[in-house]
């Protein structure tokens, strides 16, 4: 019974974390704020996770990717799932240089953040891009890792905005302009 209680616990201390870290950013984000958040005590968390970074790195790790669109046409579908990951990543801007940052410094968070952005951007849209061009495309792998990148360097780098919808469709047009 107890085990069970501890699994939920996790459970919901890891999904605070998430929600948290998007809401305040990383540098603003506290361990004592995840534990009234979670209505846990704080040596509930400091048992599980030494540091504020394995906490997240955690909460990276078990983030649920989400499902694919379900479009009518693979066009469709990509231009919805760039439009919806565009959307996210306008939304929690600030949360990406000082995450980057703890990065360099902390390789489990690191890894965590390399293994979210491959699971819920690069390996799906990789998928519907594949099915778009063909999986045996030379370019397939830079295509799939484009917008994130794009991203990152218009949101983070230049400090510019990104309309989501025109963004999609620039993806497109260039996923278009080498496609064979």
């Amino acid at each position: 019974m107890n085990r069970m209680k501890d699994e939920s616990r996790t459970e919901v201390i890891l999904r605070v974390t998430e929600e948290l870290l998007f809401e305040v950013g990383f540098d603003n984000f506290g361990v004592r704020e995840v534990a009234d958040k979670a209505s846990v005590g704080l040596g509930t968390i400091y048992r599980r996770w030494p540091t504020k970074e394995a906490l997240i790195a955690d909460a990276l790790n078990t983030s649920r990717s989400q499902p694919l669109p379900v479009a009518p046409t693979e066009r469709e579908a990509i231009i919805q799932f760039v439009q919806h990951r565009a959307q996210y990543f306008v939304a929690h801007t600030p949360v990406f240089p000082s995450l980057i940052a703890a990065s360099r410094s902390d390789e489990a968070l690191a890894q965590a953040v390399r293994d979210n952005v491959q699971r819920n951007i690069d390996t799906p849209l990789r998928a519907l891009i594949g099915d778009y061009i063909g999986i045996d495309h030379p370019g397939l792998d830079v295509l799939s890792q484009l917008p994130a990148a794009l991203l990152i360097h218009r949101l983070v780098l230049l400090s510019g905005s990104v309309d989501p919808t025109a963004f999609a469709e620039e993806i497109l047009t260039a996923i278009d302009a080498v496609k064979t």
